[in-house]
């Protein structure tokens, strides 16, 4: 390298590091221009643990996070809240911004005039050690924002009306509805006791590939909770459907309480039909939900204790009435093939009469059997990809010692890395079949052949004599205007071939 280039080489190197510097200032300088106009900057998000309200005109509430969850402090009985709505509250508190300085030293008349001189809402955060407490004036003319001021501070600011949602409704507005408000991303543990029986059921995070990216976040640039791996430890150990796991968890979450009873509201709880106790990450205390009597007003209402703190729900379970009877079959992974649709890169198919070999190529599918499929070769892809949805869905219904009979089909799967595993479908029993996968035997409850045969009819080729639309005697397509007669009605070839009948696979 000659003088020349080095001294080039050395501009531009300096070149670059001079822009990267410009915009990590400008970055920089961004930064802290938003940390200047936050009210609460030694503050984070995410570290409120109490609240207090004081509103004008109304009761002091102290709200507490304990355990992640955020409970009003009531007498004689605490509140549990609506944790997802109180943390965004916090949230928002934590990075409330002023929009605009509206006075340095504010004068009495003009305290007035902002509402501050009897604010509408005194508002203290706690967080650590730290404490602040925001006084809440009138709304802007325009309703869309709050003249405010920080206790012991002169300076009036206008913030954004949008954190103060939570503060126009009543407290009992808050209260948490669920009878077991848990994210089930988040349950390491869930132990469910139906009679006599205990199931015990425990989740570890799925690892991730080399490949793999790392989990989203939020807008708020919270991390997603990631896939869990669900094992069945009593009373039999087995792998769990971790779907199956999620979805009553998630069942759950989303009933709702018709009321909470009042502390002095008694009932005749002489026995609890179903506890479930769910425990969740970096929890100390679990969430404990007990099924009591029957409310007389309606078949299906329950009465629901949930833990902690104590209250007593009215829930009518309606369409959910199978929460109320879960077993070790509810949450039992019973897939004969587990796969991800997507991970197929290859499948043999032997039905009674043909056999089906197709290879993934791209996106599309490739059939290597039949050599003569049928011709439309979306429909062909969307038959492949269907089977495979439906197999992947394929459950036993029950493990068997007897025999699998005569097979009737098989199929094989492989992926990237080689066989994904191979599935005999045996002779019909009990109104379903006998199947094998591995070297178990199983019973499924519906014989799926002829739905497998039907789901594949795109793939095979057409009955040999299947005749033409025109063979038939039904009429064929009407010529186009200005074209020839084809020869079989006496007339010249048209210069443009005619396409070819559909096959009824098509």
């Amino acid at each position: 390298m000659n003088r020349g280039h080095i001294v080039m080489l050395v501009l531009v190197l300096a070149l670059a590091g001079f822009y990267a510097y410009r915009e990590n200032a400008r970055e920089s300088e961004k930064k802290a221009e938003e940390q200047s106009k936050r009210l609460f900057p030694d503050i984070e998000e995410g570290k409120v643990k109490r609240i207090v309200l004081e509103p004008k005109a109304g009761d002091k509430y102290t709200l507490v996070l304990q355990d992640g969850r955020w409970i009003a402090e009531r007498k004689p009985r605490p509140w549990l809240l609506d944790s997802a709505r109180l943390k965004q509250f916090a949230d928002d508190l934590a990075l409330l911004k002023q929009e605009r300085e509206l006075v340095d030293k504010p004068t009495e008349a003009e305290l007035k005039d902002y509402g501050l001189d009897k604010p509408s809402h005194k508002i203290t955060l706690t967080s650590g050690k730290t404490e602040s407490t925001l006084l809440m004036g009138a709304r802007t003319p325009d309703e869309n924002q709050y003249y405010v001021q920080l206790a012991g501070q002169k300076p009036v600011y206008v913030v954004d009306a949008m954190f103060a949602g939570v503060l126009d409704q009543p407290i009992e507005e808050l209260r948490e509805k669920s009878p077991l408000p848990v994210e089930p991303g988040e349950v390491q543990k869930l132990s469910i006791k139906l009679g006599g029986e205990a199931i015990e059921l425990e989740s570890t995070p799925v690892e991730k590939g080399e490949d793999e990216e790392d989990e989203p976040e939020t807008e708020e640039g919270v991390e997603e909770p990631g896939e869990l791996d669900w094992k069945l430890l009593a009373p039999v150990r087995a792998p769990a459907g971790s779907t199956k796991v999620r979805d009553y968890l998630w069942k759950w979450k989303n009933l709702r309480a018709g009321r909470i009873l009042a502390p002095d509201e008694k009932v005749e709880w002489k026995e609890t039909v179903l506890r479930i106790e769910v425990r969740g990450k970096d929890q100390k205390k679990p969430w404990i939900v007990e099924v009591g009597p029957e409310v007389d007003v309606k078949p299906g209402m329950r009465y629901v204790r949930r833990r902690e703190p104590e209250e007593i729900l009215v829930v009518d379970f309606g369409e959910a009435a199978d929460l109320l009877e879960p077993g070790p079959m509810t949450f039992r992974d019973r897939r004969l093939l587990v796969y991800e649709v997507d991970e197929v890169q290859g499948t043999q198919i032997e039905l009674p009469d043909h056999q089906i070999s197709a290879r993934r190529s791209g996106e599309s599918w490739k059939v290597e059997k039949p050599e003569n499929p049928g011709s439309d070769e979306m429909a062909r892809e969307t038959a492949i990809n269907n089977f495979l949805w439906d197999l992947k869905g394929l459950e036993w219904s029950e493990e068997t010692e007897s025999e699998l009979g005569e097979v009737r089909a098989t199929v094989a799967l492989e992926g990237k890395s080689g066989a994904i595993g191979t599935l005999k479908l045996g002779a019909p029993r009990d109104g379903g079949a006998a199947v094998q996968a591995g070297d178990k035997v199983y019973r499924v409850a519906q014989d799926p052949l002829s739905a497998w045969q039907e789901t594949l009819k795109a793939v095979l080729p057409a009955p040999e004599g299947t005749p033409s639309p025109e063979a038939d005697g039904s009429p064929g397509p009407a010529p186009e205007a200005g074209s020839s007669p084809g020869p079989e009605s006496g007339g010249t070839p048209a210069s443009t071939p005619s396409a070819p009948a559909a096959t009824p696979g098509d």
